[in-house]
Parts: C-alpha cells; sequence; structure tokens
C-alpha cells in the first residue's frame, strides 16, 4: 500500500505537468485581474502567474535538490577515501572542513555560481560545494561514533581491513545519515538558490525560479 501511495502520487505530479503549460507572453492579456481563465491573474508581459508559480516552484526545488545530492555524494566520497587513507587524513579533512565551515555558504555559492555561468547545472554545482564541508563534517564525526562499537572492534580483532569495515559495518550505518542530511538541509538549500537568483542568477532561460 505504501509503495502503491508513492506511485500514485508521482503520477498526480506527472499529470500537473501535462495539464499546467510553461507560461508563455500575451501582452494582449498583460496585467488581467484573477478569475476563471487566469486563478492567479497575469504578469506585466500577460504570463499566466499560475503557470509562472508552478514552474518556478519546480524549477527552484530541482536546483536544490540537485545541490542536495552533490553535497551528500561528495561528503560520501571524502568520507570513504579518507577513511581508507588513514587516521592522519581524516584528521586533515576534518580541519578542512572547519576552515571552509568559517565562510558563510552563500558566499562560496554566489563566487562559485558567477564563474561557472548562470544556468541550473551551476547552481546545483554551487550549492552542492558550499555544503559539502557541513555534511562531510557530520560524517566524520558519525564515523568516529560507529567506530565505537563493539563488533567494530570485534572485526578488527580478527583482522578485517578498513576496506572491509568500510564497505560491510560502516557504509550501512551511514545511509541514514545521508538521508538524514539531504532533508535537514534541503530548506536551506532552497533558500540558497532563491538568494542565488535573486542576486541575478537564472536557473534557465524561458522559466525562471521563485527568487
Amino acid at each position: 500500500m505504501k509503495g502503491k501511495g508513492w506511485l500514485a502520487g508521482l503520477a498526480g505530479i506527472a499529470l500537473l505537468f501535462i495539464f499546467i503549460p510553461l507560461p508563455e507572453v500575451n501582452l494582449a492579456s498583460s496585467h488581467c485581474l484573477p478569475g476563471r481563465a487566469h486563478f492567479l491573474g497575469c504578469s506585466n508581459l500577460g504570463e499566466d502567474m499560475l503557470h509562472v508559480v508552478f514552474w518556478g516552484l519546480f524549477k527552484t526545488l530541482a536546483a536544490a535538490m540537485g545541490g542536495r545530492l552533490i553535497a551528500i555524494s561528495l561528503a560520501a566520497l571524502g568520507f570513504s577515501i579518507s577513511y581508507l587513507a588513514g587516521s592522519l587524513a581524516l584528521e586533515a579533512m576534518h580541519r578542512t572542513c572547519e576552515a571552509i565551515m568559517t565562510i558563510p555558504g552563500l558566499l562560496i555559492a554566489l563566487a562559485l555560481s558567477f564563474v561557472m555561468g548562470s544556468n541550473i547545472f551551476s547552481i546545483m554545482l554551487s550549492i552542492g560545494i558550499s555544503e559539502w564541508a557541513f555534511n562531510q563534517k557530520w560524517l566524520l564525526n558519525r564515523g568516529n561514533e560507529y567506530q565505537r562499537h563493539h563488533f567494530i572492534d570485534a572485526a578488527r580483532v580478527m583482522g578485517a581491513g578498513r576496506s572491509h569495515l568500510l564497505r560491510y559495518h560502516l557504509l550501512s550505518f551511514l545511509k541514514t545519515d545521508l538521508t538524514f542530511l539531504f532533508f535537514v538541509y534541503f530548506p536551506t538549500s532552497i533558500l540558497t538558490v532563491a538568494s542565488l537568483e535573486f542576486l541575478g542568477l537564472s536557473t534557465g532561460e524561458r522559466v525562471q525560479g521563485l527568487g
């Protein structure tokens, strides 16, 4: 039943994309009032505001979601590499994250976005890189906690190497943390996307995000 609920939700969202077209410029309907034809009225270019809000929300959420996926993927990769490299690499990763966290994330994202260009993919990458340090620090701390479990010590005593511990023990725990990190920082990513759009960056040519 739970799986059917997800499928029904996805089908409903897909129908919205079919029945709500992209906003089109129609100067004859400029600044029209809300009514049956235009539920939320029209913009100064005659675009249906319902279509503008829907597609703008979609663009903003898509950029934020892509940025979150990049951030947690980089964090998982950074944890795996530093853990396999040894305790010195883990300590260096801790210090690197702490140094990056002293810089405001929005400032990092803004600088990277202007360097890479104004499009949805550069915004995704900028958000992923700017939010990486917080996610990386979280995973490193959680990894230290998981290594204190008795079965980890038992596996180490039996001769298990770092690659075995990472693959069969730590990663199974970190999956839950990655899911938590995705959702807990998702609202922040949405605000970052909106802020970048407000400051002049664009998620698309025809349809703009909510920022």
